[in-house]
């Protein structure tokens, strides 16, 4: 009878523990929340001799409730682009952004970006999965704003045209849970 007993507490101090605080780890799919409206790629043309012309998009997505502010310890960025020219040339800068409201989405530094020069007929990866892990306020809040700039630089010359597709944009969420 002493064992049961003691097997029981055994038990119920698994239970307890396991009950405590611990992480929970989300990872977010925000290019679906992009692609949802067909946000995730631009196609752009820019007269040659341009200096600069910003393409932006941007979306508010929300976190369950259960994963409400206060409870995020670290978010890891990971994101990814394709990058297709079809004529003339210049710079190309892919930026994310992540804000707590529209109206600062593209103010202060990128969370992710990435910086490729393009000449006449040409596929290139302007930036492959990249991570960058960030421990920032802007994701203890429910409703957090996504943005995506493609800021071009043209070529004196003939016309730029192309496209840019984000290929993949991806927040991996580490949260403390509370427990029972």
């Amino acid at each position: 009878m002493k064992r049961a007993a003691a097997l029981g507490s055994l038990w119920l101090a698994v239970a307890v523990a396991a009950c405590g605080p611990s992480n929970i780890v989300l990872t977010v799919d925000v290019l679906s929340f992009l692609r949802s409206d067909s946000l995730d790629a631009f196609s752009f043309g820019v007269r040659g001799g341009v200096s600069q012309t910003d393409f932006t998009v941007s979306r508010p997505f929300t976190l369950p409730s259960r994963f409400g502010p206060g409870k995020v310890d670290s978010v890891a960025v990971t994101a990814g682009a394709i990058l297709e020219g079809t004529q003339g040339g210049g710079t190309v800068a892919l930026d994310v952004f992540f804000a707590k409201d529209e109206a600062t989405l593209f103010t202060g530094q990128p969370y992710v970006s990435a910086h490729a020069t393009v000449s006449g007929v040409q596929t290139d990866t302007l930036l492959p999965p990249t991570t960058r892990s960030v421990n920032d306020t802007v994701f203890n809040t429910p409703t957090v704003w996504v943005g995506v700039r493609a800021r071009l630089a043209t070529d004196p010359g003939p016309d730029f045209l192309g496209r840019l597709a984000v290929t993949v944009l991806q927040l991996r969420v580490v949260m403390h849970d509370r427990g029972f």
